[in-house]
């Protein structure tokens, strides 16, 4: 991986800074990652960059929040495993990023952005239970992984063929925000989000599976989108369908399905597979062709 100039010897023009120090892991003495002897230069410092390519020594789990990196990398070439899932490492950057499909990765805390290029479904990330991850991102494409509870105020799930798996506890920390949950979840085209936390504002492209008691707030389908509800949960703002089919699976032992407000422009809506109906607080607008395909024993007034 190529890495920033550090140092330049032409006296005749500016140097070349970079933000804090950049240093490697290398997992000469142990696995611990405040080790300084397993760094090229110090273990990670504030305003640091820290990169964890070229090796293959896993790094344990433990709680380094309370130094703030600037940046945390982990690259391809790295094959070692970094935390478990019960012990994950804890820290606290303005990005972290990763692009490696070999090894298990588990990491939350405190972050502006996580970037994800390449990874595997050994991989697992999240926020802290107390510290804010602005945008959670996934670029690539194929990957199938869980993320953990604690606040992630947006999902971003961009790529193709992508499923992200999202517990109860999710949480966000936006002030104005009406859903308990994320305050923003975007799913594009041919990738899956299956999440039992609820979402403040929600767009889909693609499919996204709400269990548990989930409940979504202003959801935006589009064209050729999906979204399947097993939950005891309601849409509790505005549901606006420019496509897609939204497919209501409840259980038997749930009440029915309550959409509070609709903007129906196209699209489809069925209970057939689910054991119970769908309800209207409020009169939903049907504002173009749109196919109703409900349970045996359902009424559908029309005005």
């Amino acid at each position: 991986m190529p890495l920033p100039v550090l140092k330049n010897t032409n006296s005749n023009t500016i140097p070349f800074h970079i933000a804090g120090d950049v240093t490697i892991w290398t997992g000469n003495t142990n696995s611990s990652f405040n080790n300084g002897r397993n760094w090229t230069g110090v273990a990670p410092v504030n305003d640091s960059s820290a990169y964890i390519v070229n090796s293959n020594v896993d790094i344990t789990g433990g709680d380094f929040q309370s130094t703030s990196l600037k940046q945390l990398r982990i690259g391809p070439s790295y094959t070692g495993n970094i935390g478990t899932p019960g012990t994950p490492l804890k820290v606290m950057a303005e990005t972290l990023v990763i692009d490696n499909r070999s090894s298990s990765i588990n990491i939350r805390g405190s972050f502006r952005d996580i970037h994800i290029i390449n990874g595997s479904n050994r991989i697992r990330v999240g926020g802290s239970q107390t510290r804010s991850l602005q945008r959670l991102m996934i670029h690539g494409n194929g990957l199938n992984f869980d993320i953990y509870g604690g606040q992630c105020n947006r999902l971003i799930v961009s790529g193709n063929g992508n499923k992200i798996t999202a517990p109860e506890g999710v949480t966000n920390d936006n002030l104005l925000s009406s859903i308990q949950g994320f305050d923003e979840i975007r799913c594009a085209s041919g990738s899956t989000v299956s999440t039992r936390s609820g979402v403040n504002k929600l767009t889909v492209g693609g499919e996204v599976q709400v269990k548990g008691q989930a409940i979504l707030g202003n959801t935006k389908m589009l064209p050729g989108s999906r979204i399947i509800t097993e939950s005891t949960g309601s849409v509790a703002l505005r549901l606006t369908m420019f496509g897609g089919t939204f497919d209501v699976r409840n259980s038997s032992t749930g009440e029915a399905f309550v959409i509070n407000n609709a903007d129906l422009f196209n699209g489809r809506m069925f209970s057939q597979f689910g054991e119970t109906g769908i309800t209207f607080s409020n009169n939903a607008n049907v504002l173009g062709p749109f196919d109703f395909q409900l349970k045996s024993g359902s009424t559908l007034a029309v005005s």
